[in-house]
């Protein structure tokens, strides 16, 4: 995740979550695919669709992490 920003944030909210293991994805509208720029405090990536105009989270944790969480 090289050359993007982190969002400015209060507190850091450390990551619930194996980093190495994210799973990248396209758009979850248009299917674009589109670099991350941003990283949220929790770590996860954000990417901005120019097609669409939707940020995004653009890399998930592996379901069984999320499930982990709930």
């Amino acid at each position: 995740l090289r050359n993007t920003t982190q969002c400015p944030s209060n507190s850091y909210a450390p990551a619930r979550w194996s980093l190495e293991e994210l799973e990248f994805r396209a758009c979850p509208l248009c299917r674009s695919n589109n670099k991350p720029s941003l990283i949220r405090p929790d770590r996860l990536p954000l990417a901005f669709c120019e097609k669409c105009q939707l940020w995004y989270v653009a890399a998930l944790p592996p379901l069984e992490e999320i499930q982990k969480l709930y």
